[in-house]
């Protein structure tokens, strides 16, 4: 309302342009997923015959892909060593800064990988319906997917594909991987966003640390 009348005193020739500035939200950080709930995840995903969700969220946990990287995956982009991530024309998709990316698998997904690529001729995505067609027309019907096996095991506060990114973050920055390392596998352009966006607080680590301090005064 407020801005309503300013505009029309300008209009009148009583008061010059004068531009309101609107408060900026504070950003918020995904939450982060514990160890045990990705875990529980996986292991439900797997009991319930779920076996594209549960690709996707190996591949999200272990190596931090985005939902759009995740779902037009191509097998042609794929070993059991690494993944390839560059444009996938007949989907019209291109990589987050339009740079070809190349991401190693680490072993604990390598077992898994070997046997699951090994997939009728058809069949052309990592998540494939079984006809060469991606099994998620969008990435909005992968997140619903994925925040409907969140309700059922009652996880809460958290955003699927944003948060296993930032929960590997961290958990790489909490085991001492460099920034720029972590920075690498997020694929962030700058530093700045690993640390600004995904490096959660852990307050027990940051309270171990700090008692540290108390070897050097005794």
């Amino acid at each position: 309302m407020t801005s309503v009348y300013l505009n029309w005193l300008h209009e009148q020739g009583y008061a010059p342009a004068i531009k309101l500035l609107t408060p900026k939200e504070e950003e918020r950080n995904p939450a982060i997923f514990t160890q045990q709930e990705m875990d529980l995840i996986e292991n439900h995903l797997l009991a319930s015959g779920r076996v594209q969700l549960y690709r996707a969220v190996l591949l999200m946990r272990w190596l931090g892909l985005r939902n759009a990287e995740t779902r037009t995956l191509p097998l042609r982009h794929m070993t059991d060593r690494a993944i390839v991530l560059s444009e996938v024309k007949e989907l019209g998709w291109t990589p987050k800064g339009q740079k070809h990316r190349v991401l190693p698998i680490p072993s604990v997904l390598q077992d898994f990988l070997k046997e699951d690529l090994r997939r009728p001729s058809k069949e052309m995505y990592y998540l494939d319906e079984g006809n060469g067609q991606p099994a998620f027309r969008d990435s909005f019907y992968l997140s619903k997917a994925l925040r409907s096996v969140l309700r059922e095991l009652g996880i809460e506060g958290r955003k699927p594909c944003h948060s296993f990114r930032s929960s590997l973050a961290t958990s790489l920055l909490d085991r001492g991987t460099p920034v720029h390392t972590t920075q690498a596998i997020l694929r962030h352009a700058n530093a700045s966003t690993t640390l600004k966006h995904y490096a959660h607080k852990n307050q027990s680590k940051m309270l171990e640390a700090l008692e540290t301090l108390g070897m050097f005064t005794n």
